[in-house]
């Protein structure tokens, strides 16, 4: 859905966009100490799924060195 605006379930394109900063999770991907990624969710608004995306490459880049299993073998 992020890259094609359609539903992978159901092909709509009604699609919403729900954005969650790091304050506004309820379970946090975190990054750092006191950080965490950003979140989006996108919702399609005709069969009801959802996905949810780490849409920044810096904070994909910090779960990669934070989170690897490849880091912790």
């Amino acid at each position: 859905m992020k890259n094609s605006n359609k539903c992978v379930k159901c092909n709509s394109e009604s699609i919403a966009r729900f954005d969650y900063p790091d304050n506004g999770q309820i379970n946090p991907i975190r990054t750092g100490m006191f950080s965490s990624a950003t979140v989006a969710r996108l919702l399609c608004c005709d069969c009801g799924y959802i996905e949810d995306w780490v849409m920044s490459q810096y904070d994909l880049e910090k779960i990669r060195e934070k989170h690897s299993l490849k880091t912790k073998l």
